[in-house]
């Protein structure tokens, strides 16, 4: 993922024509340095609410989806 960020900033800094300047060349700057935190707090994220939603109670998780069935059934 981290790779796949800095090669596609790269290739926006290549072909952006628009951009003079020092403008250009933040964009690879920034992915360079602040994607590693970007993917560390969503990968942080994700292992905090995974669980609640993974580990909720049977009767909440089936009627949810017992209720989107009966709407789509009305329709």
């Amino acid at each position: 993922m981290y790779c796949k960020m800095v090669i596609n900033s790269f290739n926006i800094m290549i072909i952006s024509k628009n951009q003079t300047g020092i403008e250009r060349y933040m964009e690879p700057f920034f992915s360079i340095v602040a994607s590693p935190f970007i993917i560390m707090i969503s990968i942080f994220v994700d292992l905090i609410s995974l669980p609640n939603i993974l580990l909720m109670p049977e009767d909440e998780f089936e009627e949810k989806y017992q209720r989107n069935i009966d709407e789509l059934n009305e329709d």
